[in-house]
């Protein structure tokens, strides 16, 4: 309907097309996040016969690790979508095309990004300070902790090595800022990886990797809608800025997949944390059926994806075009 009814519906009724998909979107993601916080955290449950039996879907909904993961995933979308918002805008700013749409779209956009940018930040630490209670093996796998201390510290740069229970490398070590991350308290004690059974920890190089990369790309991108937000009046006059816009456009995309990659490979090897080891999840199917189907989602879902980016950036620099087919 959105996408055809451009001269068939109202504007009012057209945009609310569009808003009813941005809203089942949202919705959507809620309850796979939900979902996806039972695993990471099984709550409101009994066991019967070896097997996990909800007994309270209020506990399931409205457990912390839900709240957390939602706010965290859902800023994290709204952080792409105003960098998408920006770049498209920078790039015809740039050209000098179609001006005051893009002026006010780029500081709808900035605003989406700095706002959701600095809120992914403050959440990501009480992310992470949950995490020092309930998945002790993820959190020190983030800063490739291996002993337990107070005080503990974090490094400026390591190289976990998994078979030897170390850092190869460490440089910068700063004390107790882990413990007063995790705990709010430099002196709190922090479990090590070594106290934890070697077939409950995670890949922890991988995971390390993952979360230093996600951190960093979140901090770049946090620093370039600052740029942004205090060149927002004056955007027509940076050109800097309006090349370097369109080229962020990935970078959120990237830091979602990191995102996905700590709390995924962290998690490990639990499928559902604590009650569920991933090798269990494994079904009694041969090699080679799961090899036609894996080729064929990923042939399919590759076209689609191609055909998608390309539709999307076709519409993109094309612009918005004539007054008489959009409401602009």
């Amino acid at each position: 309907m959105w996408a055809l009814g451009w001269k068939r519906l109202s504007p009012r009724l057209h945009a609310g097309t569009i808003w009813l998909v941005a809203i089942a979107s949202n919705v959507s993601a809620v309850w796979i996040l939900i979902a996806n916080a039972w695993m990471q955290n099984p709550v409101g449950y009994v066991m019967k016969g070896g097997h996990p039996v909800m007994t309270d879907l209020g506990a399931v909904v409205f457990q912390g690790y839900a709240g957390l993961t939602i706010m965290h995933t859902l800023a994290a979308s709204y952080v792409t979508t105003g960098f998408f918002v920006m770049g498209v805008a920078a790039f015809h700013i740039a050209r000098k095309q179609f001006i005051p749409i893009f002026v006010k779209s780029f500081r709808i956009g900035v605003s989406m990004a700095l706002i959701f940018a600095l809120f992914v930040v403050i959440e990501g630490h009480m992310h992470g300070a949950h995490l020092a209670h309930i998945q002790p093996a993820k959190l020190a796998s983030l800063e490739a902790n291996w002993v337990t201390q107070t005080e503990a510290p974090i490094y400026l740069i390591a190289l976990p090595d998994d078979s030897a229970a170390a850092n190869s490398i460490e440089i910068g070590r700063i004390p107790g800022v882990l413990s007063l991350l995790a705990f709010h308290s430099p002196h709190a004690s922090v479990t090590g990886l070594r106290d934890i059974p070697k077939e409950d920890r995670p890949p922890v190089l991988i995971t390390y990797l993952a979360f230093r990369l996600m951190v960093g790309l979140g901090m770049i991108l946090l620093l370039v809608a600052v740029a942004a937000w205090v060149r927002r009046k004056r955007i027509e006059s940076s050109p800097f800025l309006l090349k370097l816009l369109p080229w962020a456009i990935p970078l959120p995309y990237a830091v979602s997949l990191l995102g996905w990659t700590v709390a995924e490979v962290g998690r490990q090897p639990w499928i559902v944390y604590g009650l569920m080891r991933t090798t269990r999840g494994v079904s009694p199917v041969a090699a080679s059926q799961v090899a036609v189907s894996l080729t064929a989602f990923v042939v399919v879902y590759a076209f689609i994806g191609i055909t998608a980016f390309w539709l999307m950036a076709q519409a993109a620099m094309k612009g918005p075009g004539s007054s008489d087919q959009y409401y602009a």
